[in-house]
């Protein structure tokens, strides 16, 4: 859909009540959820983070986050927004066309023209924009290393959330400043997600062909 059709989309949902909306995680995985168009950024997050079995904002540990790690996002070819709490995704998604002249730096690029123009014949499915659910940029950093995970089992998805976010961030490229041991560390931690613990009769020298680890850029 382009612009015109974002808009019909939203004056629709709006209209029936409730619709589906695809929620995406930054592996390209996603959720669908039924929601009324009018729900706010921080309802939206809590809504997919008690479907990935977290508790609720407010109903954890004194000093624990669980589902304020993370954002409500809206991301396009060129920019990339994080909506506040009280912020109506459905109005940014009917609105991006606005937002994409207002923030991007590609709108007279040649590869953005024919994108958009292959989009508006209906020869690409990928949307102007879609709705992420990712760690929030306020999260701060030493937090975020330092997360606390014994004994809480509301623990596992957002430390899964985090280290699918870890590793596709560092895929692309997005860590240009990643050092050789936090390089390692991932490494390490990609492997222990993807084999599990050793096993000496399983993890032989060379059990799985190097070009199935690489990164595919």
């Amino acid at each position: 859909v382009h612009g015109e059709s974002s808009l019909f989309l939203f004056m629709a949902a709006t209209a029936a009540g409730v619709t589906e909306l695809q929620v995406y995680f930054v592996d390209g995985d996603f959720v669908t959820v039924t929601v009324d168009p009018s729900i706010t950024a921080v309802q939206l997050r809590d809504l997919v983070a008690i479907q990935l079995g977290m508790r609720p904002a407010g109903e954890l540990p004194e000093g624990f986050k669980g589902p304020e790690c993370f954002g409500i996002w809206v991301c396009g070819d060129d920019v990339e927004l994080e909506l506040h709490f009280d912020h109506l995704p459905f109005e940014y998604i009917a609105g991006w066309s606005n937002l994409m002249k207002r923030y991007s730096n590609v709108l007279d690029q040649p590869w953005y023209r024919e994108k958009k123009k292959k989009r508006k014949e209906g020869k690409l499915k990928e949307p102007p924009c879609r709705v992420f659910f990712r760690i929030t940029a306020l999260l701060s950093k030493m937090y975020e290393r330092k997360f606390p995970s014994p004994g809480n089992a509301f623990h596992l998805p957002v430390v899964d959330l985090m280290w699918r976010q870890a590793h596709q961030w560092l895929l692309n490229a997005y860590y240009p400043e990643c050092d050789l041991e936090t390089s390692v560390e991932m490494a390490a931690l990609y492997m222990q997600v993807k084999f599990g613990n050793f096993d000496r009769a399983v993890h032989k020298p060379n059990f799985c062909p190097l070009n199935k680890l690489l990164a595919p850029r």
